[in-house]
């Protein structure tokens, strides 16, 4: 399996919301670029949300982006915590 190089691209920190801290676009092996990832301030401290978007059909929202394995989601993860922590 071929090795996904994440960078986060751009972190857009947010003043004065208790819950959304930031968001997030990361790059996928510089090839391919995702955007709106938001990091939240959870119970347990922060983590990254996915894109999503609000179904017409039922009015709740879905991720648009998921991952596919455990260690991908935690490299994200990871990649935008720390830029978010640097920015």
């Amino acid at each position: 399996m071929a090795t996904l190089k994440i960078k986060a691209a751009r972190i857009s920190k947010i003043e004065n919301n208790k819950y959304l801290k930031a968001f997030a676009d990361i790059s996928l092996n510089n090839s391919l670029i995702i955007r709106n990832l938001r990091v939240i301030e959870g119970d347990k401290g922060p983590f990254v949300s996915m894109p999503q978007e609000l179904s017409k059909k039922d009015g709740k929202w879905y991720d648009t982006i998921r991952c596919l394995n455990k260690e991908t989601r935690e490299e994200i993860t990871d990649k935008v915590l720390a830029a978010y922590n640097k920015a």
